[in-house]
């Protein structure tokens, strides 16, 4: 009995019951608790018999004993399932994705301490330009967008004939290089692209006469020779020295070269030809035009996939499909005959967002308890949220994300075998500096606990007063919870009250929420256990019983101890 008094404090019992309980969960993990019932003094409150007996559990497969009346409570297991996310593919929302990932397969194992590294895009378009070197030793710089206009800036080569015009970054500084068949020597010479200062010369007359095309595919270089009728495959390192040559059926004069990723493409001076090749020679597609006399440079352009000739005989700069359809043509430079021609796309406004999709595509959506959780590493000084797509929009999950484990129910959401959630930042325009957030894993944890008539009951309660009262159950410390991938305690009164929740070693529930004890009814507290490594784990709690709506309670002492 407990009730309310101003006037009188008394404790007139006090009981010591000591539980030992055996749980095997997941056939190795044992639970074991023990209890220590002090119906304790408050202001307010009288106390007499204790209103509730701890009593054994009921269940199959294995067994707990408790050291009380000679009683013994078995446990079992519900379905627990954990499940890494499938892909990154989807597209919910029919948007770009905008960043990158490092390593998407590393969110699908682990927490290893191996991420996959969400890193922003900027979202700004590249400025585009044309790089063109024509016959007055002089290299111009046109905008994309305005071929026929005022030229950004133009400077002298200091050479003879300035062919193979190329442009590069390098540590993020702009270079043009090109070659100079000179009276003298042939010369691979790289100046700095916006003032023309030179840098470094080779001399590559040990292999070339004649040279007149250069590409670089991203590890050698190449250089087509005029007079060879030969294309030589150069050292990076000292592109004085050659490692090899080769040609291709139907070479007249190899002029300009271009790299597109995959293949090298040719513009012949002599058959006024274009042929796109392999690195052995093979070709791979030829095709003329009839505005196509005479052609000296090409560029491949990394932005529409499109070519860029220039012309010795009609000193016009064309843009080609690469099937050979002209699109359009102007003359770049009145009053100079074009060599050589390169194209730059080059990042200089920004605005960084991230906006990236991952999914599941077979999750079981049919469980009690689903949870998202999401292991993070190192996060940007930019927070990252992360939602789900509801089937017309995107809902919020987590407003940020930190380092170690991020766990959210899902249970109200999950209710489709397809579950596309995204990240995104926090900051998306006039975003200027680029984040980058560590995500080691991304899974949902899915289980139910067994059904009616067969729940690990560890503990049961019975009313012993034939009296209402309310019960609940609180955290007050732990011990190496942190191996505790999933410790979920549960009061059952006919459906389950979720009381305490451990995920991936952290808290998500400490307090649960009060629920009825009626008189002579009996209820029962049960967990479910997972383990991710050997040792043991302790929950101190509290089993708080009240008189309905009151604030004052009564305490039992409950201790698990997960081995």
């Amino acid at each position: 009995m407990l009730a309310a008094r101003l006037s009188r404090i008394d404790v007139s019992r006090s009981i010591l019951v000591v539980v030992s309980i055996l749980v095997l969960l997941c056939s190795v993990v044992t639970t074991e608790a023990s209890v220590y019932y002090s119906l304790t003094k408050e202001s307010q409150a009288i106390v007499s018999s204790p209103p509730v007996e701890l009593q054994d559990g009921t269940a199959e497969n294995c067994t707990s004993t408790i050291y009380e009346n000679g009683t013994s409570a078995k446990v079992s297991l519900g379905t627990d399932v954990i499940d890494y996310v499938d892909n990154n593919i989807s597209d919910a929302d029919n948007s770009t994705d905008k960043g990158t990932h490092s390593d998407f397969t590393a969110q699908q194992y682990g927490p290893d301490s191996i991420n996959d590294t969400l890193t922003e895009g900027n979202t700004k378009p590249n400025s585009e330009y044309m790089w063109i070197s024509g016959d007055d030793d002089s290299v111009r710089k046109l905008n994309r967008s305005d071929l026929g206009g005022t030229e950004i800036l133009s400077w002298d080569t200091g050479t003879s004939y300035p062919y193979g015009c190329e442009f590069r970054i390098e540590g993020g500084n702009e270079y043009i290089y090109i070659v100079d068949p000179g009276a003298i020597v042939d010369s691979l010479i790289k100046f700095h692209a916006n003032n023309g200062t030179e840098v470094t010369r080779w001399d590559i007359s040990g292999y070339s006469g004649d040279a007149w095309g250069l590409a670089w595919n991203g590890s050698r270089w190449f250089i087509s020779d005029k007079n060879d009728d030969l294309i030589y495959q150069v050292d990076p390192a000292d592109p004085t020295v050659q490692e090899r040559s080769f040609t291709y059926t139907g070479i007249g004069i190899a002029a300009g070269l271009a790299w597109d990723g995959s293949y090298l493409w040719v513009v012949d001076f002599e058959n006024y030809y274009v042929y796109q090749i392999d690195v052995y020679g093979s070709v791979q597609t030829s095709w003329s035009s009839a505005n196509l006399t005479q052609p000296t440079g090409i560029a491949y352009d990394t932005t529409s996939g499109h070519l860029w000739i220039v012309s010795k005989d009609t000193e016009y700069l064309f843009e080609y499909y690469i099937n050979g359809t002209l699109i359009s043509e102007w003359d770049p430079a009145p009053g100079s005959i074009p060599e050589g021609v390169a194209y730059a796309s080059i990042e200089d406004t920004y605005n960084y967002e991230l906006n990236l999709e991952v999914q599941w595509t077979d999750v079981d959506y049919n469980e009690t308890n689903e949870y998202l959780c999401i292991y993070g590493g190192t996060m940007g000084s930019e927070n990252i949220t992360v939602g789900f797509w509801n089937g017309s929009a995107w809902q919020n999950l987590f407003t940020y994300l930190s380092s170690g484990w991020n766990n959210v129910s899902v249970a109200s959401y999950l209710d489709s075998s397809t579950f596309t959630v995204r990240f995104k930042g926090t900051t998306e325009t006039n975003d200027t500096t680029q984040d980058m957030w560590d995500i080691d894993v991304t899974l949902l944890h899915v289980w139910t606990e067994a059904g009616s008539g067969d729940f690990n009951y560890v503990l049961g309660m019975v009313e012993k007063d034939n009296s209402e009262w309310e019960v609940r159950l609180r955290v007050y410390d732990n011990s190496s919870i942190g191996r505790l991938d999933n410790c979920s305690i549960y009061i059952y009164d006919g459906s389950n009250s979720t009381q305490i929740v451990i995920l991936n070693g952290d808290y998500e529930n400490q307090t649960g929420p009060w629920i009825d004890l009626n008189a002579s009814d009996t209820e029962y507290i049960w967990m479910h256990v997972e383990t991710s490594s050997a040792g043991t784990s302790y929950v101190y709690t509290y089993l708080e019983i009240r008189v309905p709506t009151t604030t004052t309670y009564a305490r039992y002492i409950i201790t698990f101890k997960i081995t």
